[in-house]
């Protein structure tokens, strides 16, 4: 009613100035005069300056909206509404009609809205250009006509777009990215539709790296002419966020789900380069190796990706290449001094494994050391072996990680030929290649000693005795063999530990010869066991050698004429036949200490009867009755201490066939008699 009343009151106005003027209006129309309007200021309260009233001139019937304009905007754009979408005649001019239904449509979204747009368009004049560009808006979907309305419908950048175009695709007012207005105005024509008003806020969310993507992908190229599918909204889509189009992953085989950052940041460090022959086959490849669970924590680890620059050169793909298909990257291969074109599965395996979680500095250390005992793969008793053995590398697969103690194991602290883990199990010490001190390294022990099935102790000093007999001599009983372990086994101190000596009765006839040098001469081509540290007593029946305990004959192979044996003791076949069982063996202990380093050079005692038997109580001293089996223990000539010195005879053992053995990787039981 406030609309209809205020247009009689115009009516009214005009009717009246007609007749004061004396004046006659043809066809109809009603000439109205301005009523003055009385506005109030602070000074004076009463407003000098009237607001003249609207002229209404003689009109159709027109739609209510009219009327509602009319009564909400002020006076002046009331005035000036009206005399833009009227002609003379006070009909609707055909634009006006046009935006008279325009704003019908409008006012859905309020009153504020509508009045915007009729003081835009009473400022900028009502044209072909106004019409498109609202007949386009209220043709778009309701929530995208009421983001334009909400912004406005000037055109402040001057490119005929509204601001509230603009504005509702997600680019600046003032500053419209170049490149995505054509787009805009691609899409106009008909209204948005959906497809075209997420395309348009995709292209104005772009930054340098996306146009980019999009130039050299020809992503605008299918939407020329305003035809956008929900396809094209999809390639300019970043469903991952990691600033890669959706159609840029899918070129280069990744999937546009799964955030590729790596991906990312390599394509728009090459910028268009990425996207040459060279470029995609390279990143093409990346995606793969990122993909693939160890290889792409190879990548990472190695810092390849650090190395290619704004350009791809070939020699970039040759580092995230797999020449020989063992899951270890080139540039893995050359880290751990591998040949890249030779298979290595098992380390590969390792690595891809501890690489799924990471690649930690513990890991990095493991695989390292793995890598180095890999040489050794093809030997039985090496550490790679050994480590197999102890299932070391295939803990390492099973969990996925290395623990301290696995790291631990797989090391060498005494850089020997043994791992910590072995030497662990085998009961010797990590940090001493020859535990006991006895001359036998620990790896010679565990390996071919035991897999000849010797007994062997890796902490005890081993003493290891072949025993041959001249023709008609007879072999020392057990007993007597016994009485001499007994007595290395239990009488040395705590400082040296038990001695464990093992005999290896033979039963080999020697010739028997009085003239030891002769003797040696004679039967070392029928010797047994050579090579394998053994000391060696031969049972003769007679000697010249000159006056010895009870005729008896220790000979060190120390020079070159028997540089093949080790040491030999000598005893007169008499012994056996007229000393009793306790002297026999007392005999074989006094010739064994010989061989075990105690000579007659390192005290005066020794082979002597210079120093009485209660001061030097040894067997050694030929003061001393061959029955009573023991060695000295104290001051003046400790005889254990002195063996230790030894190295209980060492210097004169071969060993050379266990070296050659343990090379070969498999003991020669025929090395033993």
């Amino acid at each position: 009613m406030r609309g209809h009343n205020r247009r009689g009151l115009i009516i009214l106005a005009a009717a009246l100035f007609v007749v004061l003027a004396g004046c006659s209006g043809t066809g109809g129309d009603d000439v109205s005069t301005p009523v003055p309007a009385v506005t109030q200021t602070p000074e004076t309260g009463i407003s000098p300056t009237p607001t003249p009233e609207p002229t209404a001139k003689p009109k159709a019937n027109y739609p209510n909206i009219f009327d509602d304009v009319i009564a909400s905007v002020d006076n002046r754009t009331a005035e000036r509404f009206q005399t833009l979408v009227t002609a003379e005649d006070g009909t609707l001019t055909k634009d006006g009609k046009q935006f008279i239904e325009q704003l019908e449509a409008i006012d859905e979204f309020g009153t504020q809205r509508r009045d915007a747009v009729v003081e835009w368009v009473v400022d900028e004049g009502l044209d072909g250009v106004v019409a498109t560009s609202l007949g386009t808006v209220l043709a778009s979907p309701d929530s995208f006509t009421e983001a334009v309305f909400a912004t406005g419908v000037a055109d402040t950048s001057g490119d005929g777009l509204l601001d509230g175009e603009l504005a509702a695709v997600g680019l600046n007012i003032s500053d419209p990215d170049e490149r995505a207005v054509p787009i805009v105005r691609q899409s106009r024509d008909g209204g948005y539709n959906e497809h075209e008003i997420a395309f348009l806020r995709q292209l104005a969310d772009l930054n340098e790296f996306g146009w980019t993507q999009v130039t050299e992908l020809g992503l605008l190229d299918d939407t020329a002419g305003g035809n956008v599918t929900e396809a094209d909204v999809d390639a300019l889509a970043d469903v991952a966020g990691d600033g890669l189009l959706n159609a840029t992953a899918t070129r280069f085989g990744a999937n546009p789900n799964r955030s590729h950052k790596h991906l990312a940041t390599v394509t728009a460090r090459l910028g268009t380069d990425a996207f040459s022959l060279l470029g995609r086959d390279y990143l093409t490849r990346l995606v793969t190796v990122l993909d693939t669970e160890g290889t792409a924590e190879q990548v990472l680890f190695l810092d390849v990706l650090d190395d290619v620059g704004k350009t791809v050169a070939r020699t970039d793909l040759d580092p995230i290449t797999d020449d020989d298909s063992d899951g270890l990257l080139n540039a893995m291969e050359a880290e751990l001094n591998l040949n890249s074109t030779k298979a290595d599965p098992a380390i590969g395996t390792l690595v891809t494994t501890l690489a799924q979680d990471g690649y930690n500095a513990t890991e990095q250390e493991y695989v390292r050391r793995a890598t180095e005992l890999r040489k050794y793969r093809n030997q039985t008793y090496e550490l790679w072996s050994q480590a197999k053995q102890l299932g070391l590398l295939d803990e390492a697969v099973d969990n996925g990680t290395v623990t301290d103690r696995l790291r631990w194991q797989l090391a060498n602290n005494d850089s020997d030929r043994l791992l910590n883990g072995i030497e662990t199990e085998f009961g010797s010490n990590p940090n001493a290649t020859d535990t006991s001190g006895d001359g036998y390294a620990d790896h010679l022990l565990w390996g071919p000693m035991q897999d000849l099935g010797l007994t062997v102790s890796p902490t005890a000093v081993n003493v290891f005795v072949e025993v041959d007999l001249a023709e008609g001599v007879r072999a020392p009983s057990d007993t007597q063999l016994r009485a001499v372990q007994k007595l290395f086994a239990t009488e040395p101190p705590d400082s040296i530990g038990p001695i464990q000596v093992r005999f290896r009765v033979c039963h080999t006839e020697q010739t028997d010869v009085a003239d030891p040098e002769e003797m040696i001469g004679q039967t070392a081509d029928k010797r047994n066991i050579t090579g394998l540290g053994f000391h060696y007593l031969l049972l003769s029946n007679g000697l010249t050698a000159g006056q010895t305990l009870g005729a008896t004959l220790t000979l060190p192979a120390n020079n070159t004429q028997y540089a093949d044996l080790t040491s030999w003791m000598v005893v007169d076949g008499t012994i056996w036949r007229t000393g009793s069982e306790r002297s026999q063996a007392g005999t074989i202990a006094h010739e064994l200490g010989h061989t075990l380093g105690i000579d007659a050079t390192a005290y005066a005692g020794v082979d002597s009867r210079d120093i009485p038997a209660d001061e030097y109580e040894s067997i050694m001293n030929y003061n001393k009755q061959p029955s009573d089996l023991t060695f000295s223990t104290t001051a003046p000539f400790n005889d254990y201490e002195h063996m230790a010195n030894q190295t209980f005879g060492s210097q004169f053992q071969n060993q050379r066939a266990l070296e050659a053995m343990w090379e070969n990787g498999s003991a020669d039981e025929n090395a033993l008699c």
